[in-house]
């Protein structure tokens, strides 16, 4: 014991002075820098989207990025978010190389301790050396596991920040194009007027896609349920997101048939009328099976 003692010694001290410059805490620093930033992109998002909005109602017209950003408004919006995404590219780098870096320190330590581990378990006479290896043996495993659980923190980053550099232009793209149809709702000619049969038809189809979208999530939540509860949460939160858009059509609806009740009830025939009741009734029965389904869903999820 008293040679391997020695030799653990010499050994642990190659490792020691890394060891103590690394540890959850600081890796957790890291972390959190990623999370503000994740907070920060939220803000920044919702300010550039608004920026849109404000352009469109100034007068500025188009369906893609370069049009709006002619704007001053959406200009600097986006400026902001091309700082969240060159800040947020090293953030990430910054977590995933103190992962590695304890990854690689953890691997000879790992050694170490089972080779220590062994010894100690197999010499069962007492002496200095052996008590003093065991001081130093748990010592080593407390580091160990610190040293364990900084290196699995890059597991931990969303995989939307981390796919967010190589998708920037297209979900820049998207943004705008969700703050285009929270234009729709301010102008008239751009809502599916009772007069014209396309909109309409467009609209009922929407309609319908929106409930299969939600009827699709929540089938596959019910499959989830008794294995992997996480996933059927996530996938409840899918369905409720294509609920949510579903009322947003049928109060739009609504407020039609409220705004053109004359013309409505001047029409040839029914199509007007019954293409404002189909969704109507559409979004009506979703929310009821909605409901229906969360409550499903929470007994399943409780009896796990």
């Amino acid at each position: 014991m008293a040679e391997d003692w020695g030799k653990w010694q010499k050994e642990w001290a190659k490792f020691e002075p890394k060891a103590k410059k690394l540890s959850l805490a600081a890796g957790e620093k890291l972390l959190a820098a990623v999370n503000a930033r994740d907070k920060l992109l939220e803000t920044h998002e919702k300010a550039f989207e608004d920026a849109v909005v404000k352009a469109w109602e100034k007068g500025t017209k188009g369906k893609g990025l370069d049009e709006f950003l002619k704007d001053k408004g959406v200009s600097d919006a986006k400026k902001l978010l091309d700082t969240d995404r060159r800040l947020l590219v090293n953030e990430l780098y910054e977590v995933k190389v103190y992962s590695d870096e304890c990854d690689a320190l953890a691997k000879p330590i790992d050694k170490l301790t089972d080779a220590m581990g062994k010894a100690i378990k197999s010499t069962k006479e007492k002496s200095p050396e052996r008590d003093k290896a065991k001081k130093l043996f748990e010592e080593i495993q407390a580091k160990l596991k610190d040293i364990h659980e900084a290196s699995h923190l890059h597991y931990k980053l969303d995989k939307f920040l981390l796919a967010f550099n190589q998708q920037y232009d297209k979900w820049l793209a998207h943004q705008v194009a969700d703050a285009l149809k929270r234009t729709k709702e301010k102008d008239d000619d751009d809502l599916p007027a009772p007069l014209e049969e396309k909109k309409l038809k467009v609209s009922v189809a929407e309609a319908g896609q929106l409930r299969a979208a939600m009827d699709k999530a929540m089938k596959a939540a019910r499959e989830d349920a008794a294995g992997d509860g996480k996933k059927a949460a996530g996938l409840a939160k899918v369905a409720q997101k294509a609920l949510e858009e579903l009322k947003k059509l049928a109060m739009r609806m609504k407020g039609l048939r409220e705004k053109y009740k004359k013309e409505i009830a001047g029409a040839k025939d029914d199509k007007i009328g019954d293409a404002l009741e189909d969704v109507a009734e559409l979004f009506a029965t979703a929310e009821k099976d909605y409901k229906a389904f969360m409550v499903e869903l929470a007994k399943a999820l409780k009896g796990k």
